[in-house]
Parts: C-alpha cells; structure tokens; sequence
C-alpha cells in the first residue's frame, strides 16, 4: 500500500476515535451519540468502539 494512503488512513481512524473517546467535536459527537443511542447503544459502547479504532489507527 502506498505510504500516503497508509498516513490518510491512519489519520482518518485518529480523527473518529477521537471524536468517540474524548468528544472534543461536540456537533459530530452528539450526532454519532444520537446514531449509537438509536440503536440501543449507549455511551459506553461507543468509547468502546473508539478504542478500537485507535487500535486500527495505531496498528496499521
């Protein structure tokens, strides 16, 4: 893979977990918040799902 998309991917995955994980965004956090909770998921899954992508972001 070519290192700029490996770099574009990574600060793709950053950027999400992020949002997900410290909610700095407060727009984006809010709307992904309303999307978890509409499908059962609360605000701990969602921190969950940040972790993993930090890891994706970490690991590629």
């Amino acid at each position: 893979m070519h290192i700029a998309a490996i770099f574009l991917l990574s600060a793709l995955f950053l950027f999400a977990s992020s949002i997900k994980i410290w909610g700095w965004q407060k727009f984006i956090f809010e709307n992904q918040l309303g999307m978890f909770q509409k499908y059962g998921l609360n605000r701990k899954t969602m921190f969950l799902v940040g972790l993993v992508e930090l890891f994706g972001a970490l690991a590629i």
